[in-house]
């Protein structure tokens, strides 16, 4: 797929936009998706949007793929068996549209959702609609390259490249114990899906071991790049420097300056638990960690992280 506009522009002679690069963030949550996000978005070329989770949602199946919970009872391995029929024979849940319909409201263009099928459940429909839509609001925005950043969508990296071809993917590793602490912290806070997903410590722990084993299978292929939090922080212009490299864009020292203006586009008011970004970058250093949990939580935990060995990610 190959969008073209012409930018808004009281030159009607404006050269024709095209998009180069359609790039997928992704990673564990509270692993600093959005603060990277931020940083790269803060481009002159990139523009980047709030959490779509589309993918998710039109293929379902969050559970197994993205939170590595284990399917149980025989009712649930019929249901999963069926979600995954209907995605390898093609087709999307009903709830495609309806997730859209959400995204574009909290950016107030809702003039876009006729892009997409009202009721086509064609996944390769649905998810060409999706990026024609992300295309058309970059391209207004005179920008050549968009990062989609859902962190469930490392879930999903199989879809994404088999829907859309060419896609670039950056995760992000951060150390599992600040993941930990920062996820239960989150979960106490706030509530809600936080709660509800990881809500128990051993969730938790689950959910970085998974996510961190798919980024592991993933990260030698030649569309795929993995930085680590840790580094991002210690290395900032570094980091910027080689995913600028991969995404095929000249790297600017403004971006380091820009970025807490770009975080303001892509964080919507209700994420009150991304409000971190707008701070200073700096490592958590297991603060939160010894905090929050005792020595024999520590211990708990610690034992059963997933090790990762040193410099296995950069």
């Amino acid at each position: 797929m190959n969008t073209t506009v012409n930018p808004k522009s009281g030159n009607d002679t404006a050269t024709a936009l095209a998009i180069q690069q359609r790039c997928f963030l992704v990673g564990c949550v509270r692993s600093g998706t959005t603060l990277l996000q931020s940083l790269l978005a803060a481009h002159p070329l990139v523009t980047s949007f709030p959490e779509s989770m589309f993918y998710r949602i039109a293929v379902g199946q969050a559970a197994t793929r993205f939170r590595g919970v284990p399917v149980r009872g025989i009712r649930s391995h019929v249901g999963e068996m069926l979600r995954e029929a209907h995605w390898r024979v093609g087709l999307a849940t009903p709830l495609g549209r309806s997730r859209i319909e959400t995204f574009l409201h909290e950016m107030d263009r809702d003039d876009c959702i006729d892009m997409f099928p009202k009721n086509s459940r064609s996944l390769k429909a649905q998810s060409d609609a999706f990026v024609r839509i992300l295309d058309t609001l970059a391209l207004e925005q005179g920008k050549t390259v968009w990062i989609e950043k859902s962190p469930c969508h490392l879930g999903y990296t199989d879809i994404i490249e088999r829907e859309v071809p060419g896609a670039l993917f950056i995760h992000i590793v951060r150390d599992g114990i600040d993941v930990v602490a920062s996820i239960t912290d989150a979960a106490n806070k706030y509530g809600g899906h936080w709660k509800t997903n990881w809500g128990k410590l051993d969730l938790a722990i689950q959910q970085w071991n998974h996510t961190v084993n798919q980024t592991r299978r993933q990260q030698h292929k030649p569309n795929h790049h993995v930085v680590t939090y840790e580094r991002m922080v210690d290395d900032t212009p570094g980091v910027l420097k080689e995913l600028c490299e991969f995404m095929q864009i000249e790297y600017l020292e403004s971006m380091l300056d820009d970025y807490r203006s770009a975080a303001r586009n892509v964080i919507l008011e209700k994420s009150a638990w991304k409000s971190g970004v707008f701070g200073e970058i700096k490592r958590d250093s297991g603060e939160k960690f010894r905090a929050i949990f005792t020595e024999e939580q520590q211990a708990y935990i610690r034992d059963r992280l997933t090790p990762i060995r040193p410099g296995e990610f950069g």
